[in-house]
């Protein structure tokens, strides 16, 4: 699977490549302008690729240094290939793409900003997709789509954990929580993706239960969706010592400083280390 996943983008991106580096086509000689779309990951810890949905148009904007040569237009499936309604046309020989999606999502775009989404609510609009920006696309020699890779601009969180203690020590997870998780906020494509005045936060149970720990890491509860942003995990957890029928119940909230941010569109994976006192998060950066 994934070797097919690899070969597919490599195709992909030699596409995307020859979009940008085609020599213009002859001044006046004008041709529609059509589009390809896929998913550049579905927001799982593995990356793949993911097959955009034909039933779903999204809007598409065109720049020629001038001004807007498609100006929030919505495409639609149709015979193969995605085009717009009201038909559009290789005037100029070199176009700047910008996408969103779904088609009737509260989002903008402009040159200054790419895709500018303000009062993204993840209740809301989850299923909100950015298509990378395609720079500079050269009018192709023949009818050869556009293709956009669209991506989640939020990102997905999964936590794993295992236990280093001493032997006879049985350790358990009962519960991890997020603490003040925003749920809201404004979203900026360009120059880099960026999230700014994140709001309405409220606490996220991962995991509620009694999940004994073994020397060998595995995950927690399934990942979370949230908006790219510094977490505060707090963990519960409880341990027999050396095999006595007490447990011990401890709750503490994990130290995160030092580990590599969150990223949009992607899948983050925390992996907790879990002893009779003391837990951490492992930094991958730093080999732990």
């Amino acid at each position: 699977m994934m070797k097919h996943v690899y070969i597919y983008m490599v195709w992909f991106l030699v596409a995307v490549v020859s979009c940008i580096n085609e020599a213009a086509a002859p001044v006046g000689s004008e041709s529609r302008i059509v589009f390809d779309a896929v998913i550049g990951n579905d927001l799982s810890v593995s990356g793949e690729l993911g097959t955009y949905p034909e039933n779903v148009p999204f809007k598409v904007w065109a720049y020629d240094g001038s001004g807007a040569v498609m100006d929030g237009e919505e495409v639609y499936y149709h015979n193969g290939r995605w085009n717009a309604r009201s038909e559009s046309n290789w005037a100029s020989d070199a176009l700047d793409f910008y996408a969103y999606s779904p088609a009737d999502a509260p989002a903008e775009v402009s040159e200054d900003t790419g895709i500018l989404f303000e009062g993204f609510d993840i209740a809301e609009n989850s299923d909100f997709l950015c298509a990378t920006p395609v720079i500079g696309c050269r009018k192709p020699e023949t009818d050869l789509p556009v293709y956009m890779i669209f991506e989640s601009p939020l990102c997905e969180v999964e936590f794993q954990a295992y236990s280093s203690s001493e032997d006879r020590v049985r350790i358990w997870i009962t519960g991890l929580e997020l603490k003040e998780v925003a749920h809201a906020g404004d979203y900026r494509q360009v120059p880099s993706a960026k999230w700014t005045g994140l709001d309405n936060r409220k606490d996220v149970s991962v995991f509620q239960g009694r999940l004994e720990l073994t020397e060998a890491v595995q995950k927690i509860a399934e990942a979370v969706l949230v908006i790219p942003q510094k977490v505060r995990p707090v963990l519960s957890y409880e341990y027999s010592p050396d095999g006595n029928d007490a447990v011990i119940e401890l709750v503490e909230e994990l130290n995160m400083d030092g580990i590599p941010g969150m990223m949009s569109g992607r899948g983050n994976i925390y992996t907790i280390k879990v002893t009779e006192n003391v837990v951490s998060v492992q930094n991958p950066g730093k080999g732990e």
